[in-house]
């Protein structure tokens, strides 16, 4: 339930060289987005549940920047996170961020499509909510010859895992 540093380091990187290259507005538009994301981080890691909108909030925060740090790498769209369904479903902060990471860095920044996007859906069930994140990238098969390649091995999904058995 943290921020990855080397995000951090990034964001502010690509901050710096928005200022140098004299793109402002740029700068001061994602800075703005920058600290209401680090702020939100801060406020909900001191939570064991937060609402999904507020997850979809912060989701939509951080595809922001990361959408403007890769430029033309990728776009993204929400759709269902104004439902009146989901207004009283909680869950654990930065629950879907591993994810969303996973479908920006193992999906659309490999991939040579023209464009790239990623959608995160919000889908009432009978009795449950169902999220849905798709990108149009490589897709797992491509992934997991790569990941056969490489000798790292990510913890991220088994941290989700026991963070969702603990909830």
């Amino acid at each position: 339930m943290q921020i990855n540093p080397h995000f951090l380091f990034n964001s502010l990187d690509a901050i710096t060289y928005l200022i140098q290259s004299e793109q402002n507005s740029k700068a001061i538009k994602y800075l703005k987005i920058f600290s209401r994301y680090t702020r939100m981080v801060l406020e909900t890691s001191k939570q064991d549940v937060i609402s999904l909108q507020q997850e979809l909030k912060l989701s939509n925060y951080y595809l922001m920047l990361e959408e403007n740090r890769f430029e033309d790498g990728f776009t993204f769209n929400i759709t269902g996170g104004n439902l009146t369904e989901i207004e009283e479903v909680d869950i654990p902060p930065l629950l879907l961020q591993p994810f969303i990471e996973n479908a920006i860095w193992h999906g659309l920044l490999p991939s040579t499509r023209d464009q790239r996007m990623l959608n995160i859906a919000i889908v009432p069930k009978s009795k449950s909510i169902e999220i849905i994140i798709d990108d149009n990238g490589v897709g797992r098969k491509a992934q997991e010859k790569q990941k056969n390649s490489k000798k790292h091995k990510s913890m991220g999904m088994q941290i989700i895992k026991e963070r969702i058995r603990l909830h």
